[in-house]
C-alpha cells in the first residue's frame, strides 16, 4: 500500500480529483476510464493510484474512497454509496462537484473575515516594533550626543521602555491572529452559524433524496455523521424518531421549538402535500445560502470599517506620542 498522508493538501487532492472525475463522466467516460485518465497526472498526489489499486481489488468506488486518508465531507461518501446502489453515479458526481465548489466558495468568504483586522494588526505591530526598537534608542542617543538631558524622555517614553518586555508577546499574539483558523471560526456571527446549520441540513437531505434514499433513512444517515455543528446530531435523531412513528417531516420540524422559523416549516409542509419535497429542499437551500452570504458580506464590511477606524486611532496615537514630546522640548528650549 502506498504511503498515506494527511492534512489539507490531501483533502484538496481528493476534491480536485472528484471534480475532474465528474467532468469526465459528464462527457461520457465511465468511472474506471476517468480514473485511468486522471492517474496520468501528478497534481492529485497519490489519490489516483490508491483508487486504481482499490478498484482493481473489486471494491466499489465509495469503499475505495474510504481508503484515502483524507477527511472530506462525509455526506459526499454516503451520497456516492447511495448513488451506486441506485445506478445514478454520473448525476451524483455532478452533485458532488457542485457541493465541493460551493463549500470552497464559502470557505473563501469566511477566510475574509479577518483580512482587514489582520492587515491592521500586522501593520501596527511592525510600527510598534520600529518605534520601540529603533526610534526610541535613536532619539535617546541623539539627545545625549547633543549634550541634552532627558527632556525628551517623557513619562510616555519611560512607560514604553518599562513595557519593552511585552514586545515579544505582542509579536507572538499578532502571528497567532494572522495565521489562526480557529480564531476565524470563533468570530463568525451566531446568525451566520445558525444559517450554516440549515444550509448543511437541507442541502444534505436534498442530496440524499436525489440519491434515492427515503426521508427517514436520509435523516438517520445524517444523524450518524460526526459534525462540528453542536447539537445537530441529537436534533436529527429526534426528527428520525418522529418520522419513524408516522409523523410528516414538517410536523416533526415544528416540534423543535425555535429551531426553524414558521416560513420554512410551511414550505416543507406544502411541498410534502404536493409531492415536490426534493425541489422544495433545493429552493430552501438556495434561499438560505443567499441569506448566509449576505449576512457574512455585511459582517465583513462592518469589520472593514472598524479596522480602518482602529488603524486611524493607532496612527494618531503613535504620531501624538512622537510629536508631543518634541514640541514640548522645543518650547522648553525657547523658554516659552
Amino acid at each position: 500500500m502506498l504511503k498515506r498522508s494527511n492534512g489539507r493538501r490531501s483533502v484538496k487532492y481528493v476534491e480536485d480529483f472528484l471534480i475532474d472525475v465528474a467532468q469526465l463522466m459528464a462527457g461520457g467516460y465511465t468511472l474506471s476510464d476517468s480514473v485511468v485518465i486522471l492517474s496520468q497526472e501528478s497534481r492529485y498526489g497519490h489519490v489516483p493510484a490508491l483508487l486504481k489499486e482499490s478498484l482493481a481489488d473489486g471494491l466499489p468506488f465509495s469503499e475505495a474512497m474510504e481508503r484515502i486518508p483524507a477527511i472530506i465531507d462525509p455526506v459526499i461518501s454516503m451520497y456516492i454509496r447511495s448513488a451506486e446502489e441506485t445506478g445514478n453515479l454520473t448525476h451524483a458526481m455532478q452533485e458532488v462537484s457542485t457541493r465541493i465548489l460551493a463549500g470552497r466558495k464559502w470557505d473563501q468568504m469566511v477566510s475574509e473575515v479577518l483580512f482587514y483586522p489582520r492587515l491592521v494588526l500586522i501593520t501596527v505591530t511592525l510600527i510598534l516594533d520600529a518605534f520601540w526598537l529603533f526610534f526610541l534608542p535613536f532619539i535617546e542617543s541623539f539627545l545625549h550626543s547633543m549634550g541634552m538631558e532627558a527632556v525628551f524622555w517623557t513619562e510616555l517614553v519611560s512607560l514604553s521602555k518599562s513595557f519593552m518586555w511585552t514586545l515579544p508577546f505582542i509579536n507572538i499574539g499578532s502571528v497567532w491572529v494572522a495565521f489562526s483558523d480557529a480564531l476565524v471560526s470563533m468570530l463568525v456571527p451566531r446568525s451566520v452559524k445558525v444559517l450554516s446549520k440549515d444550509v448543511w441540513l437541507f442541502s444534505s437531505l436534498e442530496s440524499m433524496l436525489q440519491a434515492g434514499l427515503p426521508m427517514g433513512s436520509a435523516i438517520l444517515t445524517l444523524s450518524h455523521i460526526s459534525t462540528s455543528i453542536k447539537g445537530e446530531q441529537q436534533t436529527l435523531m429526534r426528527l428520525y424518531e418522529r418520522l419513524k412513528s408516522g409523523e410528516r417531516l414538517s410536523m416533526a420540524m415544528s416540534m423543535e421549538e425555535g429551531r426553524w422559523d414558521s416560513t420554512v416549516i410551511s414550505r416543507v409542509a406544502i411541498a410534502e402535500k404536493n409531492g415536490v419535497l426534493n425541489q422544495a429542499l433545493n429552493s430552501i437551500t438556495l434561499q438560505l445560502e443567499h441569506r448566509r452570504q449576505m449576512a457574512m458580506a455585511h459582517y465583513v464590511q462592518a469589520l472593514k470599517s472598524f479596522s480602518v477606524l482602529m488603524a486611524g486611532l493607532a496612527v494618531f496615537g503613535i504620531t501624538y506620542s512622537v510629536y508631543k514630546p518634541m514640541v514640548q522640548m522645543l518650547l522648553d528650549l525657547s523658554g516659552i
